[in-house]
């Protein structure tokens, strides 16, 4: 019931915010209105008001980091990469972006940028830096094939 309540009435500040002028608007006000579509999972209509403050606000680091995990929920993971890439370029010591880029080039099997991406992330103090290493090590040995070593059964085991 309060979570259909929330859409309502996040449907509605929603609404609100397209008859105001953006730029006019308080930025904290508006990312907050981001910030509360993420929390409700409303993805898309965060994206929409993201893509408004980061036209105004394109080096925000919050704005780049919502904007890049939002699309990456809605599997728009070439957006994503493309918000995060943004993000080094215009933060190149930012841990954060290159462990999301790390994971995001995994996702799409793009091991040596993702390699890449977490050695960076390492490089600039990211606290995950243990498991990064982990992490670095399985998918070099994805990339030649040694990560291989289980069988996959199908169907019902045998007695």
């Amino acid at each position: 019931e309060d979570l259909i309540f929330a859409q309502k009435h996040l449907r509605a500040l929603h609404e609100l915010l397209l008859l105001f002028d953006v730029e006019k608007q308080d930025s904290n006000s508006i990312m907050n209105l981001a910030k509360a579509y993420y929390q409700i999972k409303a993805y898309r209509a965060a994206i929409v008001v993201l893509k408004r403050l980061f036209e105004l606000m394109p080096e925000d680091v919050l704005v780049i980091e919502y904007l890049g995990v939002c699309y990456d929920h809605i599997k728009y993971v070439t957006d994503a990469i493309r918000v995060f890439e943004h993000g080094i370029v215009v933060h190149p010591e930012h841990a954060g972006y290159y462990f999301s880029l790390g994971a995001l080039y995994e996702k799409v099997k793009e091991w040596n940028k993702a390699i890449a991406a977490f050695e960076r992330a390492i490089l600039y103090k990211h606290p995950s830096t243990v498991q990064l290493k982990e992490r670095i090590e399985m998918l070099r040995k994805m990339q030649t094939g040694e990560h291989v070593h289980y069988t996959i059964t199908m169907g019902a085991k045998k007695q």
